[in-house]
């Protein structure tokens, strides 16, 4: 429907331009004046579009890409850009990644928990009282854990409530940066791996997408431009930081 629609606004705007190119070249009698009107009713259509073209080309050329100082090991991480309990990126740390734990701070439990607030999760013997979540998420799920994901026989994903965070190591991956400014709409994607207590930033990774002007954006069917690629942004990010009981 919403093709249909505007369809039909191109046709009828193509139409009303024609007429007024037309009509301009005949009142001031010069083909300069159908000219000036042909670029003013392209342009307001598609001013936006390309003014967030140049835009978002530059930005990518100028703050995208992967930028590293130096890796690191750690025993765990405060999952900077996760609220919702551990899903498929924390069990894959627990499990593939080397670490003992992943901290972060549950806005809506989702995952392996039910509670708010700080939560610090790591594999513990199966059948403890702290499997209690990820038991019933195994029975609600017939067995099924996440993708390529096999939590190790005789244990199972815990998570506790914790005061304060313990970990040394900020890490988000793919958090949501802002919009950047201008006529059309280009979101800031980031990654970074961060010392807490020094401030200082291991490696940082961005990445931008753009959803194109008002012409521009229904003809994309709700899907962005993205730059640069995963590979060449937020993919190195998990070689930096490294569970101590990673395989070199």
């Amino acid at each position: 429907m919403i093709a249909i629609t505007l369809f039909v606004v191109i046709v009828m705007y193509s139409w009303i331009a024609s007429k007024a190119i037309r009509f301009s070249s005949k009142k001031m009698q010069s083909q300069t004046a159908g000219i000036v009107t042909a670029a003013v009713f392209f342009l307001l259509p598609t001013w936006d579009s390309i003014w967030g073209a140049v835009q978002f080309r530059y930005l990518c050329a100028a703050e995208g890409g992967f930028k590293i100082v130096r890796t690191a090991q750690a025993a765990g991480f405060f999952d900077a850009d996760q609220h919702s309990g551990c899903e498929g990126t924390c069990a894959e740390a627990l499990t593939k990644r080397g670490f003992q734990f992943v901290e972060m701070d549950v806005i809506t439990p989702l995952w392996l928990t039910k509670s708010k607030g700080l939560q610090r999760f790591y594999l513990a013997d199966a059948g403890s009282p702290n499997c209690s979540e990820f038991d019933r998420y195994l029975a609600r799920h017939n067995g099924y854990f996440y993708a390529n994901i096999t939590i190790p026989k005789l244990k199972c994903v815990a998570g506790d409530s914790i005061a304060s965070v313990t970990a040394q190591y900020d890490l988000a991956i793919a958090q949501d940066g802002g919009v950047a400014f201008g006529p059309t709409k280009i979101d800031r994607v980031e990654s970074y791996v961060r010392d807490r207590g020094t401030g200082e930033v291991l490696a940082a990774a961005a990445s931008f997408r753009s959803w194109g002007g008002w012409l521009s954006k229904p003809l994309s069917f709700g899907s962005a431009s993205v730059c640069p690629s995963w590979k060449d942004s937020h993919g190195p990010i998990e070689q930096v930081l490294k569970g101590e009981g990673a395989s070199n």
